[in-house]
């Protein structure tokens, strides 16, 4: 156990600095994917009057961005939405 941690560990500091560089940006890359994901999602789901489903879509995408103003001023939109349902 303790031979592979010692390989990992050197193995671990053989990463060059491009290439950190590089696995930074991919997974940089693949979150601005998952968030594209969950906020495509969202407004399907809120297109289809699915308005609580859109907003847990959107707290997700809070989670991973919380500063993301998108997914926060479209849940204000479907609480409305859901406001105004209700009080037909």
């Amino acid at each position: 156990m303790e031979q592979g941690r010692g390989m990992l560990k050197d193995a671990s500091s053989e990463i060059k600095p491009e290439e950190d560089q590089k696995i930074k940006a991919i997974a940089a890359n693949q979150e601005k994917e998952v968030l594209q994901k969950l906020l495509d999602e969202a407004l399907m789901l809120y297109r289809d009057g699915n308005y609580k489903g859109a907003i847990g879509k959107w707290e997700e995408v809070l989670v991973l961005e919380p500063e993301n103003l998108e997914a926060k001023f479209n849940i204000e939109i479907a609480n409305e939405k859901i406001k105004s349902i209700a009080e037909k």
